[in-house]
């Protein structure tokens, strides 16, 4: 099975998640701070932070740009202040190309501790085993 990891992380901690999570599986998480190319995959995991009370324009993008992704899977992860909810509005968009949404998964940053050490480890094993979850379900 083909998986893919594709975020956007402005602060680093959803960068943090992802590369927990590609550790976990195995593979590389890709950053869309760069140019990022993706050329065929059977699940994709998607991650962005909340900004605005948005996910990030250039997960947006990317997800405008998917083509050939009936019957994929996919699964959306993120990090957040108050709720991800804005992570998961990404969720049309990807059931209108037809892709089937497995989970979701969310980080809350603490702002009583000023986001310090936030993901926390425990965060990091449990997004991995998340994603691992996932994985050996759909596999």
């Amino acid at each position: 099975m083909k998986i893919e990891i594709v975020y956007y992380s402005k602060t680093g901690n959803t960068k943090k998640v992802a590369d927990a999570m590609a550790s976990t599986l195995g593979i590389e998480a890709k950053n869309l701070k760069g140019d990022v190319v993706i050329k065929d995959f059977d699940m994709i995991f998607l991650g962005s932070g909340v900004y605005g009370n948005k996910p990030s324009k250039k997960l947006v993008e990317f997800i405008d740009f998917l083509r050939d992704v009936r019957g994929k899977k996919a699964a959306i992860f993120g990090t957040y202040g108050d709720n991800l909810e804005p992570v998961k509005s990404i969720i049309p968009a990807l059931e209108e190309r037809g892709m089937e949404i497995i989970g979701s998964w969310g980080c809350r940053r603490r702002f009583l501790i000023f986001g310090r050490n936030i993901p926390s480890d425990n965060d990091l094993k449990e997004a991995g085993e998340w994603a691992r979850r996932l994985v050996n379900r759909e596999h």
